[in-house]
């Protein structure tokens, strides 16, 4: 579950242009979950239009890698 922000932490790390000498303060900063790539999301072309700087979509994105054909239970989530 940890993996890909680990992942993605490490390459925005690794990419010399996103880092600066001295680090600018955030200010705008969007903050999403239980977004379900299988239905349509507008409320992203809202989020785009704010120009967030940052855009952290916490809380239930572990479900993003489950079985669709099963129902969603907390067994078949210890089971990944």
């Amino acid at each position: 579950m940890y993996r890909a922000g680990f992942a993605f932490l490490a390459l925005v790390l690794a990419i010399p242009g996103l880092r600066a000498d001295e680090p600018k303060a955030l200010t705008r900063i969007a903050f999403g979950s239980c977004a379900d790539q299988d239905k349509p999301l507008p409320i992203f072309d809202t989020i785009v239009a704010a120009k967030p700087e940052l855009l952290l979509l916490i809380g239930d994105n572990i479900y993003a890698d489950l079985d669709k054909t099963r129902k969603v239970t907390p067994e078949l989530i210890e089971e990944n």
